[in-house]
């Protein structure tokens, strides 16, 4: 599990109640305020994909798990994709 900021490309949160997924993953994480996001599931490489009205988004996002901790990766952009 870890804890990210994702912004769109200009630089804006990505809006709360936006849902981030992850591949071969049926969850579901919902965004929080100021884009911050809790995932869990996570891979060493991971695709993550936005979706929020009529936009899609996705987040390259590379993870090194810390056993007994959830850390914090930063701020990620969220490329635009065709929903």
């Amino acid at each position: 599990a870890a804890m990210l900021r994702i912004v769109t490309a200009d630089g804006l949160p990505v809006p709360v109640g936006a849902v981030a997924t992850l591949p071969d993953n049926a969850e579901e994480f919902p965004v929080g305020r100021d884009g911050q996001a809790y995932l869990t599931g996570l891979q060493p490489h991971n695709i993550v994909t936005l979706r929020w009205h009529d936009q899609q988004c996705s987040v390259v996002l590379p993870y090194v798990g810390v056993e007994g901790s959830v850390p914090y990766l930063g701020e990620f952009t969220c490329v635009s994709t065709t929903p």
